[in-house]
């Protein structure tokens, strides 16, 4: 049984004669003739009685017709999700993302995704860098966004882009470091907070410092950017912290310079190695992007 033959089959229901059902499909009267009767060999039952020059239906072709009906209801419903899929305006948006992505960039991406597909459901977690490569994995999550690459034979890796580095510290301060972008040499590292050496932004931001031979003295470390923002919003403390992160926070209590430095907060982008990111997943990316 193909899906042609219903569709004729379900024409002539509701139109009574193969004239009527071939103008109603746009093709040749012998044409829907012909696709009738290899219907009814196919089923090995007679589904019209030939009447005057109309067809009148049996009782078996009438129960067939609710069938049909119900068949092509969920064929139309696969079409138009289908055509919602092409549009981006369908689907599921479905990751993980490191903490730091979630403060910075990612609540007006989202913000801007949402405005442009408002119909498409959206979920996201924050979970450690390895829980994430779990849940990419395990299909729980269809990428995940993250500062560190996540190190796995069966995972992809691409960086999307990349922030620059700024020193942020209290607006209350009343501190004026007069230039366009800081020197390393010139971070102050009283009441400075870091983050562990051993973690993605830590790693960047300590070598940040290795870089022109000096030994970081975090005054505080924690583990997230948004962390170490709260206290410098506090005015207790001043941070690392990329510029997206910082244009992020609260700018009446912050104040921030770009460091002169070469390095940069990455947005990592991993799936499944050789998956195809749906249309849903890409449309959000391009969000994403720094402008």
């Amino acid at each position: 049984m193909r899906l042609r033959h219903l569709e004729i089959f379900k024409a002539v229901m509701e139109t009574g004669t193969t004239s009527s059902a071939a103008k109603l499909l746009v093709v040749s009267q012998p044409a829907v003739s012909g696709q009738l009767r290899q219907f009814e060999d196919q089923l090995g039952i007679e589904l019209f009685q030939r009447k005057g020059g109309r067809l009148v239906p049996t009782e078996e072709a009438h129960q067939l017709y609710k069938k049909a009906c119900v068949a092509f209801d969920g064929f139309q419903a696969v079409e138009r999700f289908g055509e919602g899929l092409r549009q981006g305006t369908a689907g599921r948006l479905n990751f993980a993302c490191s903490p730091t992505i979630a403060y910075g960039p990612l609540p007006k991406a989202l913000d801007d995704f949402e405005d442009a597909f408002p119909k498409v459901p959206i979920s996201f977690d924050t979970p450690s860098n390895e829980r994430i490569a779990s849940m990419i994995l395990s299909e729980s999550a269809e990428f995940g966004l993250t500062i560190a690459p996540l190190n796995n034979p069966f995972l992809e890796t691409v960086t999307l882009e990349s922030s620059p580095i700024c020193y942020a510290w209290p607006r209350s301060w009343n501190v004026d470091h007069g230039h366009e972008t800081m020197e390393v040499e010139r971070v102050p590292q009283d009441r400075l907070i870091l983050y562990p050496s051993s973690e993605g932004i830590g790693k960047i931001m300590h070598a940040v410092f290795h870089d022109h031979g000096l030994e970081p003295r975090p005054w505080i470390e924690v583990r997230y950017v948004w962390n170490a923002l709260r206290f410098v919003e506090a005015g207790v403390g001043a941070t690392l912290t990329d510029q997206v992160s910082a244009t992020a926070a609260n700018v009446k209590e912050i104040d921030f310079l770009p460091i002169a430095t070469e390095r940069r907060i990455p947005w990592i982008v991993t799936h499944r190695r050789g998956h195809v990111l749906s249309i849903a997943a890409r449309n959000f990316l391009d969000k994403l992007r720094i402008r």
